[in-house]
């Protein structure tokens, strides 16, 4: 093995050989946590999501249980399965909703347009 050293290759010193080596060893031993990680932030948006879904039923007064078997089957899969990189992310439900069954909240916002056109 070797390294670079002011544009010169130069040999790697039996330490440096084990101390490599060893960073690989400790590298790989983590790449499952690594991949559990990427699932993990591929996961958020989903939840979000389903987060947001669950409320726009709960607000029109449906049955909300699907969306919530969904959530958890998002939040387990990091659990139930052994290994990581053969994960298979759950099917998200389909709800049909009218657009009357719909009930937009607006919320006093801290923004005026005076406001706004300050900033834009």
């Amino acid at each position: 093995m070797y390294k670079q050293v002011n544009s010169v290759k130069v040999k790697l010193t039996d330490e440096e050989v084990l101390a490599e080596i060893q960073r690989t060893k400790e590298w790989d031993a983590k790449i499952n946590e690594r991949q559990l990680d990427l699932i993990r932030s591929q996961r958020v948006p989903l939840l979000l999501e389903s987060d947001f879904q669950i409320n726009i039923l709960e607000d029109a007064g449906k049955d909300t249980s699907q969306y919530r078997k969904y959530r958890q089957e998002l939040r387990d899969i990091t659990k139930s399965n052994s290994d990581p990189f053969k994960i298979t992310f759950p099917q998200k439900p389909w709800v049909k909703l009218n657009l009357q069954e719909m009930q937009v909240v607006v919320r006093p916002s801290i923004f005026n347009h005076q406001t706004l056109r300050q900033i834009g």
